[in-house]
This record gives C-alpha cells, structure tokens and sequence, in this order.
C-alpha cells in the first residue's frame, strides 16, 4: 500500500505563494477585507486541491495522509524556538492575509476530518513533522511505501527504503538511491535518465558532474550543526568548514570525539559544540520526541485509523466548491472526490 503524506501547513504556504500576494498596502474597510480574505482564501484551496491530486496520480498512491500543526512540545524545551515567527510585525494587509492563510488551514482540517476519508492527523504539542516521522516508523513493513509531500529539508532525514521524500516547489525526489528532479526541459546527450514511478528523472548531480551523494544521516547530523534559522535553532558551531564536519562524521572514532568536544567562543564564553548539538538533536531529530509525546502521537494515529467511512464524499466535496468558489474544480471533482474517498483500510 502507498501513501502520501502531506504537510497540510507547507502544502498551503506553498499555494499562498503561488497564488501571489495580496494587492494594495492596506484595506480601506472591513467589508473590503473580508471580501480579499474570502477570494484569497478560495484561490490558495485551488492549488491545495490541485497540488495534492497531481502528487496522489504522480506516485500512485492508495490513500492521502494529511497532518495539520498544532502548539509544539518543542517550546517546552526552549522558548526561543520558532520565536522569530511569533515576533514578525506585519502590515494590515500583511495581517489580513495572516489570518486568511490561518483559516484556509483550519477549512481545510475540518472539511478533511469531517466529510473525507482521507487521514487527518493532528494533536496538541505535537507538529506535522512529528506525525509523518511516526507514521512511517509504524508502518515499517515491506508492504507499505510512502512518499512525503513537502518542501521542508527537515524531512530529508527520513528517507530510506520504502520513504522517498518528494519537494513539489523543485520537482525534486529524494531516495535512498539518490536524488532526482524533473525540469521539463529536453535532457542532454550525455544525460542520464532514470525511472522512477513510471515516469523519467534526471539524475542531481554535483560540481564535478557526479551523481549528487545523498546520505540521510548526514543530512541530519549537517542540519543540528548548522542550526535552522527558520526555526530559531542556532548553529552548535557557527561557521565550522564542511571538510571538518565530513571527517568527524565519516571518519572514526577519535576524529569524532575531537570534533565534537570541541570548543568555541573564546576563554571568556566557551561554548561546549556537544551540549548545543545534542539540544539540535533533540529539537531537530525527527525521531527524538519524549515518550509522552510518542504515546499522544499514537493516540491520535489510532483514533483516526478508527473512524468510520464516511459516505456520500463526492456530494459533500461538490458543495464545498460550490460554498469556495472552487468553479474549475467541479470539472475534475470526480477524479479528486476518489482520493477523498479511499479509506486507509479500503
């Protein structure tokens, strides 16, 4: 069985950005900007709608997984996490638009859970992330594939057999045998064409021209080193070189333990690049949530898995593009209104 799994809040910022902004530096009334929210709101659905039918036919996939953020537990472990976000000051119209992305989110979380079969998966202090690294280590077994929807690196780190991960904004694939990308254009002579999901990918390749090495673990040991801005996580030691990073974490045991007992910031504010490493970790490793955040995890997973099929998907679906104004999705509402309607057991 192949599933699809999207992050609903990457999903929905990625349409917001195709949709473009909103015009005019402010609303001049209420009723102005409740009508550009409502219109805006109705274009962002478009894409949403649109973007998770191709990539469900793209990857033949058998049943959608969506996951929604909520208050991460990661701020238990430190306030300044994602900060940097909470602290953004916005124009009117900036704000406006805010909250109509909010809403298109929320639209979406109910409409999904209440009137589909799709799997809406979402828990307070828990993200996205969360729930998409726990469902693919509990369902582990040959059976299973899945392909993660999502522009976010973090996800990088999840990939192995049977988990390939998917960046809709680069046409890029990323598996355990490489990384792959479509761009439309007539391959060159010398390029090499590979097969992936009945379709054809040309092979990332690096400066030298050699196929691009992608190694998951790495992935994530680079990115707890590095830090994420986006997320207000900071470097555990700014600036180290690449070169000094690889032969740590390629090398053995002593080039390790040099590296990661280092220091830096000088005599006066030595910083430990361990102790900051293993806060990145914790903060980063998909697979590092505490115990109590695994078992609310998997509450939730069962309790979705449980609910039982909703009929009449198709019905409910035209009505809510009629209620958006989704017009140029009636067209094509039967062949979405099958992905809304394939239960995870179907």
């Amino acid at each position: 069985m192949k599933f699809c799994l999207f992050d609903a809040s990457n999903l929905v910022h990625r349409a917001k950005h195709v949709v473009g902004k909103p015009k005019g530096p402010t609303y001049s009334n209420q009723e102005e900007q409740t009508y550009s929210s409502n219109e805006r709101l109705g274009m962002v659905l478009h894409v949403v709608f649109n973007s998770l039918k191709k990539a469900y036919e793209k990857f033949g996939a058998n049943h959608a997984v969506v996951c929604f953020d909520r208050k991460s537990w990661r701020r238990e472990i430190t306030e300044t996490y994602k900060a940097n976000r909470r602290e953004v000051v916005r124009t009117p119209t900036e704000q406006a638009d805010h909250e109509a992305i909010i809403k298109t989110i929320d639209t979406l979380r109910d409409f999904f859970r209440d009137y589909t079969n799709v799997t809406v998966l979402e828990a307070h202090y828990a993200e996205a992330d969360d729930f998409i690294a726990r469902w693919v280590q509990l369902h582990e077994d040959e059976a299973f594939g899945h392909v993660i929807v999502s522009a976010d690196t973090d996800f990088k780190q999840l990939v192995r057999p049977g988990v390939d991960l998917f960046s809709p904004i680069a046409s890029t694939l990323y598996t355990i045998d490489g990384v792959f990308y479509q761009d439309g254009k007539k391959p060159k002579k010398d390029e090499v064409l590979v097969e992936k999901y009945g379709e054809s990918w040309k092979i990332k390749t690096d400066k030298q021209g050699e196929a691009l090495r992608f190694d998951p673990k790495w992935e994530l040991f680079e990115k707890c080193i590095r830090g994420d801005t986006s997320d207000n996580i900071p470097a555990a030691w700014p600036g180290v070189r690449t070169k000094a990073m690889e032969k740590a974490f390629y090398g053995d045991a002593m080039e390790w333990n040099n590296f990661i007992n280092s220091t830096w910031g000088g005599e006066e504010n030595p910083m430990s690049v361990r102790e900051l490493y293993e806060m990145n970790k914790l903060l980063i490793d998909l697979t590092m949530q505490p115990d109590a955040v695994k078992e609310l995890i998997d509450e939730a997973i069962a309790e979705a898995l449980e609910k039982p099929h909703k009929p009449l998907v198709g019905a409910y679906f035209t009505k809510f593009c009629a209620q958006h104004g989704l017009m140029n999705l009636l067209g094509r509402s039967d062949s979405i209104a099958r992905i809304l309607n394939t239960s995870y057991n179907q």
